[in-house]
């Protein structure tokens, strides 16, 4: 879109001009006509600058092969493969794609109407688009689906999803329904949302959630879905806790909701589950890119889930545990005051070592003022307790409140503790919690992500070889598991070249409580998981090309049997993985009987 112009008035004044008269031995003179007045040109009308009008779109070449990538997001197809399922590579399928051709990767397409035009040409390509390459045909009807969404023709994106479901069956591939079969009941889920169809929506979301109940990017898809069909806030809270057990990822913002629900023993327990150790800077054989700002970032996340947890201790009447964490917090922050110490031998720290530190260095200030705002509110939580509602006024308008759950807990505290008039004080509380529920009514649901976290197409060909990730000679394949001990803390890492992102995690999941029964436990604690996509980049004389190498999951678990978690754990003794439950999911999905002992 163009940006708008500016104006420009140019606006010319002439100086007024004037005489005066005068006088020689008092003796009369001719004198001058008076002097006119001030002449004020009045300014030009403006000059209104026009843009010139938008040049026409130009037309669509009906054989450009970027017109693939425009609709769906995925490179061109050719007679060696269809670009979204395998790769189509160049010249008798020995050679990298061409840059226009599909190498499986996935860039998300901006969805407009005039991506319609472009799915149209794209379908209507045979020379590309083989007969035979059923799933990027049903790929391709679904995006126009969702380009014909945005331009608001509903009914049109209706018969595309039909269609599209009409070709993927066609396909008659075994694992369409859990993969692209399972993210068009989304999209169908989309269109019943717009209908205002809300139980035709939570159905959907349901049949789609139990079909991958282990893929966290469905699970939070289905659960965003349901929270915007119903705007039920405290179902979508309900809904995050019992999640947090089976994904690390979704405990960040579970304690942060908890925080604005003021469930102050939530926020305590959640924190004790979010593990922040840094990942190897090696994943899957492939270095993690930018490895000094993923640690960096780690530390900072720590930072900010410590003060929350300092004020929820308070909060919870455990005041000298607030105390010791906020002394803990200091003391961590204390060595970016100054440069890195040398070593006893009077060498430089480690290269890492030095760059985490100069990323850190410069956001002491701001740690700073985080960690006395949250000795401020602590503080003021005293006073508020105390009941003087005077010398509460004189706090807070020094530091005032800030406006989530934290500063709704001191006034309804200052409320319980007060003697006075309550009126105000319930009326600010109710405008707070007011404030605070918008979550459940201003979410929405954006096309672009929804299509970006449906689940990858799937076929047989595309699953890793269910076994360890070394050969005979003890080279990294890239593809199946590795496992490691770290005192009781198991790590698994399973990877897959030409494996989508859901497949990976299933597996290395299932591989996960495989070792859980062989080890004589039941269940296990998922302490965290990393899912990192991989990518070859390759140079030559003639120029480089880079193409995706798959992903890979990295679990960090405890296996415990029930009731006897390990010490250090315990906040996992409610929210354990059920080891027998994913191999029963997972195992037949796969065709893998996991070695366990039966009982």
């Amino acid at each position: 879109m163009e940006k708008p112009r500016n104006i420009h008035i140019a606006v010319v004044a002439m100086a007024a001009l004037g005489a005066s008269a005068a006088t020689v031995d008092a003796q009369p003179v001719y004198a001058p006509p008076p002097a006119p007045p001030p002449v004020v040109m009045a300014p030009p009308a403006p000059r209104i600058m026009v843009a010139p009008p938008a040049p026409p779109p130009a037309p669509i070449n009906p054989a450009d092969p970027t017109l693939f990538k425009a609709c769906d997001g995925y490179g061109a197809p050719n007679e060696n493969g269809d670009g979204m399922t395998e790769m189509a590579n160049g010249f008798l399928g020995l050679f990298v794609p061409e840059p226009t051709s599909g190498n499986t990767s996935l860039a998300t397409p901006v969805f407009t109407s005039r991506g319609i035009a472009a799915c149209d040409a794209a379908l209507a390509n045979a020379t590309r688009l083989l007969p035979i390459y059923h799933l990027r045909r049903a790929n391709l009807l679904r995006a126009r689906a969702i380009h014909k969404l945005s331009g608001g023709d509903t009914p049109g994106a209706r018969a595309d999803l039909d269609a599209a479901d009409v070709e993927g069956a066609l396909a008659k591939e075994p694992l369409y329904d859990r993969s692209m079969g399972l993210g068009s009941r989304f999209l169908r889920a989309y269109l019943a949302l717009q209908a205002g169809r809300k139980d035709e929506v939570l159905t959907l979301v349901q049949q789609a959630q139990a079909m991958r109940p282990y893929v966290y990017r469905v699970q939070q898809t289905g659960s965003v879905l349901a929270l915007v069909a119903s705007r039920d806030g405290a179902a979508y809270y309900a809904t995050l806790d019992r999640q947090a057990a089976l994904y690390p990822e979704v405990r960040r913002s579970l304690m942060r909701i908890a925080a604005d629900r003021m469930d102050w023993d939530k926020v305590i327990t959640i924190r004790q589950m979010i593990d922040l150790t840094p990942p190897a800077p090696k994943q899957g054989g492939f270095l993690v890119q930018n490895y000094d700002w993923v640690v960096a970032g780690l530390f900072v996340d720590r930072i900010g889930l410590d003060e929350l947890t300092a004020f929820a201790l308070a909060a919870s009447g455990k005041n000298a545990e607030a105390k010791a964490l906020m002394a803990e917090i200091a003391q961590r922050l204390e060595p970016l005051n100054a440069d890195l110490p040398k070593t006893a031998e009077g060498f430089q720290p480690p290269r890492l070592e030095r760059y985490i530190h100069a990323n850190l260095r410069p956001l002491l200030p701001r740690f700073k003022q985080g960690l006395e705002k949250t000795q401020t509110l602590i503080d003021q939580l005293a006073i508020a307790r105390s009941g003087n509602q005077e010398a509460f006024q004189a706090a807070i308008k020094a530091n005032p409140l800030p406006s989530d759950g934290r500063g709704l807990f001191l006034l309804r505290s200052l409320r319980d503790a007060t003697t006075g008039p309550k009126a105000e004080l319930d009326a600010q509380i109710a405008a707070g919690r007011n404030g605070l529920d918008t979550l459940a009514q201003t979410t929405k649901i954006n096309l672009a992500a929804l299509y970006g976290a449906m689940p990858a197409a799937e076929t047989p060909a595309r699953l890793p070889k269910y076994k360890t990730a070394r050969n005979f000679l003890g080279e990294y394949t890239g593809n199946g598991f590795e496992i490691k001990q770290d005192g009781p803390v198991t790590k698994v890492n399973f990877g897959g070249v030409k494996a989508p992102e859901a497949v990976v995690e299933e597996l290395a999941l299932l591989k996960a409580a495989e070792i859980t029964l062989a080890a004589g436990h039941d269940r296990f604690a998922l302490l965290d998981k990393r899912i990192t996509g991989r990518t070859m980049t390759q140079t030559g004389m003639y120029g480089g090309w880079t193409l995706p190498e798959g992903y890979v999951a990295d679990l960090r678990i405890v296996p415990f049997d029930e009731g006897a978690p390990v010490k250090g754990y315990e906040a996992y003794a409610a929210k354990a993985v059920i080891a027998r439950e994913v191999i029963a999911a997972l195992g037949p999905v796969y065709q893998i009987d996991a070695a366990a002992p039966k009982p």
